[in-house]
């Protein structure tokens, strides 16, 4: 059965920050300790689970300074480095090949359906050593199929956090607890719909569903 721990990676920077040069230099405490307080930041998750970082574990574990087990790790890593550059495709100048438009005939397919069948398989355990689901993981086992069936955009989204951002006021970069406020705010008032002046075309298409509408069905 294949581990892939935390500890590992823990194990990784506890090494390699004693080296030099550095084989993950932008590697910092603060990627294996966000301090109290911190923002959310994409880039901390995207410099941890990256290439660089998989590379060099796997250079420590040929080296034989990292143990073996640690091999299920790095290469997890590589799939969910692998999912990012996916899911940014861009340009066909990228030196990556994930980071390249997908096309009909690209790798990307086998790297989605490799991806989506191991984290299915994924069992997550907490502190208390009990399986939970991670919504991490049902974000990518939505994000994937989406990907599939070409039906991945952003303009959704973006409609929708401008409605919260509305509610917020002078508060630009609310926390999960604000925003969850305002969303069931939006959501007990009215149908949610996009400020007129905002950079989205309205959809043909209800974000949410009206109060009366959720009682009616005695969903809340």
């Amino acid at each position: 059965m294949e581990v892939y721990s935390w500890s590992d990676i823990i194990q990784f920077y506890n090494i390699d920050k004693k080296k030099v040069p550095r084989l993950a230099p932008k590697l910092k405490d603060q990627h294996i300790q966000l301090p109290p307080f911190s923002p959310m930041r994409v880039c901390l998750a995207t410099q941890t689970f990256s290439h660089t970082v998989s590379s060099a574990m796997f250079t420590l574990i040929s080296n034989n300074l990292m143990n073996s087990k640690a091999l299920y790790t790095a290469k997890f890593m590589k799939i969910i480095d692998d999912l990012f550059d996916v899911f940014n495709s861009c340009s066909f100048d990228e030196p990556k090949i994930f980071r390249k438009p997908l096309t009909i005939n690209s790798k990307h397919w086998i790297c989605l359906n490799v991806s989506y069948e191991i984290l299915t398989k994924l069992e997550i355990q907490n502190a208390n050593k009990k399986n939970s689901h991670h919504v991490l993981v049902a974000g990518f086992q939505i994000l994937i199929p989406s990907v599939k069936m070409l039906r991945l955009t952003q303009d959704c989204v973006k409609s929708l956090f401008s409605v919260v951002r509305a509610k917020g006021g002078n508060n630009v970069a609310p926390d999960s607890s604000k925003f969850y406020s305002a969303i069931r705010m939006c959501v007990t008032q009215q149908l949610l719909v996009p400020l007129t002046s905002g950079n989205c075309e309205i959809e043909a298409c209800e974000f949410l569903t009206k109060c009366n509408d959720l009682l009616k069905n005695k969903q809340i």
